[in-house]
Parts: structure tokens; sequence; C-alpha cells
């Protein structure tokens, strides 16, 4: 027994990289990203015993999930008549294993060292300079260049989805932001990070992303009074930023077409 809970430490910390890697698998291409999910899951599946599945499937997060999978199925079988429709949300139960396996990963691992946090910060950090860049220039870092209507996507090219990449990932940035607080110089340097992340949200283009990022920010303001004041000092350093880019007229893109 205790083999085997050594076995799951182990094996956790290194799929602990896995998961530090996974936002970068995203930018690089869907295949790495699914391939990851994969192993995470089987892993997950492999030393999986009675305890942990009733703390992992059988909680109140599972319960919903399974409820809002159903309905999902049941939606896409009565709109559009067509079972090939039914099949990608047949597979979307894969989302609800990812979680569960995430989840499991960081409960037997140290996650958060620095090692591993340093590679999530790195790759956040060089898509918002991309993207910035972009923005101001006109073309990123390896010549992709501003999509119609001053939208930019930075490595994802063509692909419009940036400010939701950043959206979804917007409460792991937020962790990995707050893990770096230790003082009044690392809050402010946190804060000015978030608050570029937010800024490059607003300058993709896509409203919905720009409106579930308010919302989040709202709810997590209303719920968590720790953090009121990191996120009032981001939100002064973006207010303080559109201001500046409006008044000098700073980059290609032009907000009021966003």
């Amino acid at each position: 027994m205790l083999n085997l809970e050594n076995q799951r430490v182990k094996y956790s910390n290194l799929f602990s990289y896995l998961i530090a890697l996974f936002p970068l698998a995203l930018i690089l291409g869907s295949f790495i990203a699914e391939m990851i999910s994969f192993f995470c899951i089987l892993f997950f599946l492999i030393f999986l015993d009675r305890n942990h599945f009733k703390k992992y499937f059988l909680n109140n997060f599972s319960k919903f999930f399974i409820i809002f999978y159903i309905l999902i199925l049941i939606t896409s079988l009565i709109n559009f008549y067509n079972f090939r429709s039914f099949i990608p949300a047949l597979f979307y139960f894969r989302v609800f294993l990812f979680t569960l396996s995430i989840w499991f990963i960081l409960d037997n691992s140290n996650f958060f060292e620095n090692k591993k946090k340093n590679i999530v910060i790195f790759t956040f950090l060089i898509l918002i300079f991309d993207s910035l860049y972009q923005g101001f220039s006109g073309e990123n870092l390896i010549g992709y260049t501003i999509q119609g209507e001053g939208r930019i996507s930075s490595f994802f090219n063509k692909e419009l989805i940036l400010g939701g990449y950043i959206t979804r990932l917007l409460p792991f940035i937020i962790i990995i932001s707050l893990l770096n607080v230790k003082g009044k110089i690392n809050l402010i340097t946190s804060s000015f990070f978030l608050a570029l992340s937010l800024l490059v949200v607003i300058y993709s283009g896509e409203r919905i992303s720009s409106i579930m990022c308010i919302f989040y920010l709202i709810l997590v303001f209303l719920i968590n009074s720790r953090i009121r004041k990191f996120l009032l000092i981001t939100l002064s350093i973006l207010g303080f930023i559109l201001v500046s880019i409006s008044i000098f007229d700073i980059g290609k893109t032009d907000l009021n077409a966003l």
C-alpha cells in the first residue's frame, strides 16, 4: 500500500510537468494538447482506487457535470436530428475526465514549485509580449500579421482564439500571479502582468471573451475578499494603459473598431 502511494506521488510529480506544459501545448497545436490530456486521463484512471473514486466522482461538481453532459447529448439529438452532430458532444466527456485528472495530479504533487510555475509564467509572458508586439507593430515575432478589423491573434495566426485562450486560462493566470505576491514590488509586478493579459483580451476583439473576463473578475471580486486589493490595482493599471494608448494613439490596432 505504501509502495503504491509512493508511486502515485512519484508519477504525479512527473505528470505535473505535463500540466505545466499544457498552456504551451495549446499554442503549439491541438494534437500535442490532446496527447497530454490523453496521458493524464490514463494515469488518473490507472491509479484510481475506491477511496479516490468517491472523492473525485461522488461530489457536487461531478453530479453537476453529468447532468450538464446529459443535457448536451439530448440537445444535440433534438436540435440537429443527425447522429454525426451527436459524436462531438459524446466525446465532451473527456473534458470532465481531464479536469479530474488535473485535480488528482495537483493533490498528489508539488505542482507550484518554482520550476513548474516558471514554465507557465514564461509561456504567458512570451504570448503576451508577442501579442502586444503584433498590436503595436502590425506583425508578431514570426511574421503573422494583424487580422481583419485590427484583431491581433499572435501565434494562433488566422485562428481568432487568442482572447478565448487567455480568458479560459484566466484563473490559472490569477493563481500564478498571486503566488508571486510577496511585498509591494511583487504586488505591482503581478498586477501589471495580469493587466497586460486583460489588455490582450481586449485587443483580440473577441467580445464574448471580454464579457466573460468582466463577469469572472466581478465574481472573484465579490466572492474572495483577500484578492480585492490585487484586482483593484490590476484594473487601475489596465485603465492607465488604455488611456495612454488612446491619448498617444499607440499601435496598429483600433480599439474603437473592436
